[in-house]
């Protein structure tokens, strides 16, 4: 049986696209009970088609409602010079195409570091090759400028790397590529749409702090649940309020394994159905005007370390997986066999909210083994559920 629960949220994270699993050497497994992104595909389902050529040299992604250029080489128009360039002179460059009409609209913006990183597919080893046979053309084996200045060095700015997912920063003064984005509808699963930043302030016409783009953070952003556990109310998304439970670095097998071991028998704060998130829903976390802890103001979260493990395997070398560094807000890719930190998640989209198949021992075969869904993933002591489970001895 599966269940589909949606907590209530203000932006519902979609899948990072992930369906494929591996092992800590980089080999395919089955991806059944190992805890993987591609096991999990936490996040709502992505629409089909998840784009759609307008007609008009534009794309729209149906999954957050974004509309695209067609052309992802930053061609010349007109008076708007094309090819690589510096942040500053990107951003003049949309500015002239809005000039110009471009493709017939005057709403063109260089896209915010979470428009750009929306576009990324983990389950691909190269996302712009992906994205170049989803009707795209000219998509660049190159850096793309975000509008999102880095907070940490402000002559910094958060670009993607296209071709192979990462998020980073970049000197203002290097030469990137230009993908201008526009808004015209909401996402096409409802709420699905991108979230802001978090950047308020502005550091040049038309960038992220001037513009800011995205759906708006609510206030306030987290409820301290009171029970070891902290909800984001932009995700819907339940943390534990602890962000190193593990208190040690671990390997990335190891960090599932501690998040499997946290859904053994009583649970751990009354839920059996933690799982180590995944690289978008360890980025929702990330304030982009902040650094030292890239984490919101005012969050109760405590002990918040460095590189995080997410579920997602690096596909393009997966004997690595991605980590996001919760100091500045980076996606990198991480030696599985190396060090990182834990931090358990729950709630969101989800198909099988609890695999946990439960054995019964002593009771002659009876009831054989069985999966058990808890419609909350909390062990209710007063619901059917929660008298199975004590029948069964687990609390």
């Amino acid at each position: 049986m599966t269940n589909e629960k949606s907590m209530a949220s203000t932006v519902n994270l979609p899948r990072s696209g992930q369906t494929t699993c591996y092992d800590a050497g980089g080999a395919q497994v089955a991806c059944a009970g190992t805890g993987q992104d591609g096991d999990i595909k936490a996040g709502v389902a992505w629409p089909t088609p998840r784009f759609t050529d307008n007609g008009d040299q534009t794309i729209t992604d149906n999954l957050t409602g974004l509309i695209w250029a067609k052309d992802a080489g930053t061609p010349a128009v007109g008076a708007c010079t094309g090819g690589k360039m510096a942040w500053t002179k990107a951003l003049d460059y949309v500015a002239c195409l809005n000039a110009a009409n471009y493709l017939g609209y005057n709403d063109w913006r260089l896209p915010n570091i979470n428009e750009l990183e929306s576009l990324v597919n983990a389950e691909q080893s190269s996302p712009g090759q992906w994205l170049a046979t989803q009707g795209y053309t000219n998509v660049e084996s190159d850096h793309y400028w975000s509008s999102t200045t880095y907070a940490r060095f402000t002559s910094d700015v958060w670009n993607v790397i296209v071709w192979c997912g990462l998020v980073v920063n970049s000197a203002k003064s290097l030469s990137f590529f230009v993908w201008p984005v526009r808004t015209e509808q909401s996402g096409s699963n409802g709420n699905s749409a991108v979230w802001a930043t978090g950047q308020k302030q502005s550091y040049y016409s038309g960038d992220d702090g001037a513009i800011g783009a995205g759906v708006a953070w609510p206030s306030p952003r987290f409820t301290n649940d009171g029970t070891g556990t902290v909800t984001d109310n932009l995700t819907g998304l339940t943390w534990t309020k602890n962000a190193n439970p593990a208190k040690e670095t671990k390997t990335w097998q190891q960090a599932l394994d501690y998040v499997a071991s946290m859904n053994t028998g009583r649970g751990t704060y009354g839920y059996i159905d933690w799982r180590l998130p995944n690289r978008r829903e360890l980025r929702s976390l990330v304030d982009h005007s902040k650094y030292g802890s890239a984490l919101p103001a005012g969050n109760p979260c405590t002990n918040v370390q460095n590189y995080y493990w997410s579920s997602s395997t690096n596909a393009g070398k997966p004997s690595y997986a991605r980590n996001v560094n919760m100091y500045d807000g980076d996606v990198h890719a991480g030696y599985k066999a190396g060090s990182g930190y834990v931090w358990a998640v729950r709630g969101g989209h989800v198909g099988n909210l609890i695999n946990s198949v439960i054995s019964h021992s002593g009771d002659g075969g009876a009831f054989g083994s069985d999966t058990i869904n808890s419609p909350d993933g909390k062990i209710n002591r007063g619901s059917v559920w929660g008298r199975i489970v004590r029948l069964l001895g687990l609390r």
